[in-house]
């Protein structure tokens, strides 16, 4: 590893600091800045008026993308997957990056972005490395469950030059799913809207993301019907691309269950299963195991049910992946509740309270969260444990 220059000993001085000061661990910054990010929108970040920690978390986030082999180096990420002497080729960094996330190792997926991001300053780079590179980072961050590091990824990618048009609007669907799960569905439906037909005819791979957001958005407004023909249309989608068809077929067996077909419900659900376990994505596997339990528990199964969530947790457990271990935890607990067991019930709760403090939970997980409160532990949960998340200004 090379001696740090000036500004990687800057970054350096921050981060040592900010862990003195606050007990910051590997953990926070295990993202590549995206956690700091985060924690800095989250306080309203501004250029004066600032709290000396929250410029300082703002200064080190910015610094991250100075020096990879000193961010390695502060997470604990080695190897890293790009040489100075010869740049890793754009494809090659693409297809790890996804290999990466496909296992839950955000932090090396992370690497990867981060590589083509400061290979695109080569005068010889692609023009659309940095903008592609950025929409990988809003990604990762977005599937993590950073949503305000996610935006602020995908809005420099809009800002970056050379992006294309085709890669815009695929931003712009990014976009559009990110302010969906933070609550903004004005905002959503309108970026969903600046996706014309002619550009979803244009591009396929734009045209199933776009069908699969729709049938999830049609699936909370309760719209089964449409829900089924969008999610079968990503299902059946010529795009080779798993984890689509997978989720496409999750979306049509939960809205078979919503319109009381529980037999075809169940093939779908199976159906899905069977693709995402054809797949290295163990996070795609523990959500197909989630929906098959959901499909068993609404059909009164509940033992078999329970041990779908059983796998689903063993799994996200296994990725350290905090959103599907709060999403399992929380069905695990209420099927515990409807067989009696009362104790292991409330303990799966307690953890996604536990979890819902450090990430912000999914609106299907935070919705069944708020209901089984009261019925299981009996009580709401103080204040300080799941605070307001307010957007940045």
């Amino acid at each position: 590893m090379p001696q740090p220059n000036a500004a990687d000993a800057q970054v350096a001085a921050h981060f040592r600091e900010l862990r003195q000061e606050h007990g910051l661990t590997q953990a926070d910054v295990a993202y590549f800045g995206a956690g700091l990010v985060d924690r800095a929108f989250l306080a309203r970040v501004e250029t004066r008026g600032l709290p000396r920690t929250v410029k300082k978390f703002l200064t080190l986030a910015r610094m991250l993308l100075v020096d990879l082999d000193l961010i390695a180096e502060l997470c604990d990420l080695r190897p890293l997957p790009v040489s100075r002497e010869r740049p890793l080729p754009y494809n090659t960094a693409l297809a790890e990056m996804m290999k990466a996330t496909a296992v839950g190792n955000f932090p090396r997926a992370a690497g990867y972005a981060f590589a083509i991001l400061e290979d695109s300053r080569s005068p010889t780079a692609d023009p659309r490395d940095e903008g592609r590179a950025l929409v990988g980072l809003a990604a990762i961050s977005r599937f993590k469950g950073s949503l305000d590091a996610a935006r602020y990824f995908v809005e420099r990618a809009l800002r970056a030059k050379g992006l294309g048009q085709r890669n815009r609007f695929r931003s712009l669907l990014l976009l559009a799913e990110i302010e969906h799960a933070r609550g903004l569905d004005e905002i959503a439906e309108a970026l969903m809207n600046a996706i014309t037909p002619e550009a979803r005819e244009a591009d396929v791979y734009l045209a199933a993301k776009f069908d699969e957001f729709k049938a999830f958005i049609e699936l909370e407004a309760g719209r089964f019907e449409a829900a089924i023909v969008f999610g079968g249309r990503a299902a059946s989608s010529t795009i080779d691309d798993p984890d689509l068809h997978a989720r496409g077929t999750m979306a049509c067996a939960l809205a078979q269950l919503g319109l009381d077909r529980p037999t075809e419900a169940l093939r779908s659900a199976n159906r899905a299963l069977s693709i995402a376990r054809d797949t290295e994505d163990q996070g795609l596997i523990s959500l197909a195991w989630i929906r098959r339990g959901n499909v068993l528990e609404a059909s009164g199964d509940l033992h078999t049910a329970l041990g779908c969530y059983d796998q689903a947790l063993a799994l996200a457990e296994e990725l350290h992946h905090d959103r599907l271990h709060a999403k399992a935890s929380l069905f695990l607990g209420r099927v515990l509740a409807r067989l009696g067991r009362r104790g292991a019930a409330r303990r799966h709760l307690r953890t996604v309270r536990r979890i819902s403090v450090r990430i912000r939970l999914d609106r299907e997980t935070a919705a069944l969260l708020a209901t089984l409160e009261p019925q299981v532990l009996g009580d709401h949960p103080p204040a300080a444990a799941r605070p307001r998340r307010r957007s940045p200004q």
